[in-house]
């Protein structure tokens, strides 16, 4: 795997965490951010502030790998991260203070000098740990990932494409053509568990690629090559078990009986600002149950024929 697709990955990859990650928490109680389960265990606020440590520590070695012919990272437990006090401040304040890093970080990850990709940086104070800076952007991914589960154990998305009136489609095809949500529903998707109806997964053809798709189906004897099948949501979750994201695509009777039978934590939403001929519907969205959590506006262009917005909802 050559170093250009790894670090296209990775940006991919932080982006995508940077979209998920704080409406994942979002729903996190208070008292669940400092519980501890045991004294050897970290909170979900220190692990969090750990992330944030490791971050810093990150985005100093990026930083001085552009700027130093030599570069050799120190650790040294961050002046600016301990000036911020995390463990003291509320946690939509440390969770800001995360972002905030993670940003910078992807805003160097994009703009990295070429000159610079092989550069091998010694990471320890210790003994000499070479790694070059594709090396580093993998590990920095992987790390998070571990330490993620131990904040969300897990988060079950319905993700949908809904017209004015909650249209979803019409003859079990889509009733509207809009490539920038067809990307983000790929980019969102990527490397989870995908759950939808057997109507649904006809109507694609085929497994999506760099998911796991799950076929909901009354028929035992239903299998179709690269797939997993399962008999209820339910079952499907099971199947999904040590997937941290795992997303419901539909379709309609799918979104359902998952809404009705509180098995959801977020909503990611495609609104089209348009009215549509349609014979399936998406659920009204319950405003007692759900709030808005992010909202992207986009006006029609050459490439999306109607006016859109991306929104997300997490529970109240």
């Amino acid at each position: 795997m050559g170093k250009e697709y790894v670090i296209k990955t990775c940006i991919e990859n932080l982006e995508n965490i940077l979209n998920s990650f704080p409406l994942q928490v979002a729903s996190i109680s208070k008292e669940s951010w400092n519980k501890k389960e045991s004294e050897s265990k970290w909170s979900k606020k220190e692990v969090l502030g750990h992330l944030i440590d490791s971050g810093f520590n990150n985005l100093q070695r990026f930083i001085r790998v552009q700027y130093e012919e030599t570069p050799h990272i120190a650790y040294n437990q961050n002046e600016w991260v301990k000036s911020q006090n995390w463990q003291a401040l509320p946690i939509e304040n440390v969770v800001q203070l995360w972002k905030v890093i993670n940003q910078q970080i992807l805003h160097i990850w994009k703009n990295f000098p070429e000159n610079k990709v092989n550069v091998k940086i010694n990471v320890s104070k210790e003994k000499t740990e070479l790694y070059t800076f594709a090396e580093i952007m993998e590990d920095y991914i992987v790390h998070f990932h571990h330490h993620e589960k131990q904040i969300v154990s897990k988060m079950i998305t319905v993700i949908a494409a809904i017209g004015k009136n909650n249209e979803l489609g019409k003859g079990n095809d889509l009733i509207w053509h809009l490539p920038a949500d067809l990307k983000r529903f790929k980019k969102v998707t990527s490397g989870h568990h995908i759950v939808m109806g057997r109507n649904t997964f006809e109507s694609i053809g085929k497994p999506l690629p760099n998911r796991t798709t799950i076929i909901i189906t009354r028929n035992k004897d239903y299998s179709k090559e690269g797939c997993l099948t399962a008999n209820s949501i339910e079952e499907a979750l099971e199947l999904s078990k040590k997937d941290t994201d795992v997303f419901i695509i539909g379709g309609a009777q799918i979104y359902k009986q998952a809404l009705e039978s509180n098995l959801v934590d977020k909503l990611d939403i495609t609104l089209v600002h348009e009215n549509f001929e349609a014979d399936v519907y998406f659920p009204e969205i319950n405003t007692l149950v759900w709030k808005e959590a992010s909202r992207e506006d986009f006006i029609a262009d050459e490439k999306n024929k109607y006016d859109y917005s991306f929104v997300s909802y997490v529970k109240k």
